[in-house]
């Protein structure tokens, strides 16, 4: 935070878990920039404090960078720059179940119990996971962004918005090697992307893999993830049409 906090230009990576920031993550520290990464700067900050409490695990190093970031922002005098990531909200909310087991109710599942329980999480908790749940909160709500009324570059997975104070760059979690130019413009600094796999090896890893060849799950379901202003804005139909028919039962 020091860092962020002496910058004439504060950069800050403010996305939804898991969808992929590693990448950009990694490509900054390779040019010697730090950068915060932060999910949840809106309301439902709260809402993350109380799910790790209840399950006695240790509050993420995010959360922290949260609760300063929720105080220092608005009384931020210098231009912000904000970068966010967009990636499939099924694929992610699946990975993300693997990211904190306890929270997610799968720790110690395995096969089709494992899958059933994904599923049923992706069913149960998809208002609060739907790209247009996090966007209307997170850059709406916190930054201000009329991100659908500017639009948004398909062919390269791109968008350049204002926001309060700043600017925001929306970049396409798996466009990121078409629009890496355009986020070392927005950084002012030359990046380059590096191959990496963040998720662990081992059972884990295996296990990750074998749910997303099992899951399938009701069209009506995949309609609440797909069919939004939000996918329309990001994804093509015929990329919402093949998203869909990964996932279909």
């Amino acid at each position: 935070m020091a860092g962020f906090q002496r910058a004439a230009t504060p950069l800050l990576i403010h996305s939804q878990p898991k969808s992929g920031t590693t990448s950009v993550e990694e490509a900054l520290a390779a040019a010697r920039v730090i950068v915060p990464k932060v999910h949840f700067l809106g309301e439902r900050h709260e809402i993350v404090f109380q799910r790790y409490s209840n399950t006695g695990s240790a509050l993420p190093l995010h959360y922290h960078l949260e609760t300063q970031l929720r105080q220092c922002l608005p009384t931020l005098s210098r231009p912000l720059r904000v970068v966010t990531m967009v990636r499939d909200p099924i694929a992610r909310v699946v990975s993300a179940n693997f990211q904190v087991p306890q929270i997610s109710g799968i720790d110690g599942l395995d096969g089709s119990a494992l899958v059933a329980r994904i599923a049923r999480n992706l069913e149960e908790k998809c208002a609060e996971l739907r790209l247009d749940a996090w966007f209307e909160d997170e850059i709406v709500g916190v930054h201000g962004a009329d991100l659908r009324a500017a639009g948004f570059d398909r062919d390269v997975g791109v968008g350049l918005y204002e926001i309060t104070g700043g600017h925001l760059l929306v970049l396409r979690t798996d466009r990121l090697n078409d629009a890496i130019g355009r986020l070392s413009e927005f950084t002012g600094v030359p990046l380059a992307l590096r191959r990496s796999n963040s998720r662990a090896h081992g059972k884990s890893a295996d296990l990750y893999d074998r749910v997303k060849s099992h899951l399938r799950l009701p069209q009506d379901l995949i309609d609440l993830y797909y069919d939004t202003p939000w996918m329309r804005l990001f994804f093509s139909s015929a990329e919402i049409d093949s998203l869909r028919d990964k996932w279909t039962a």
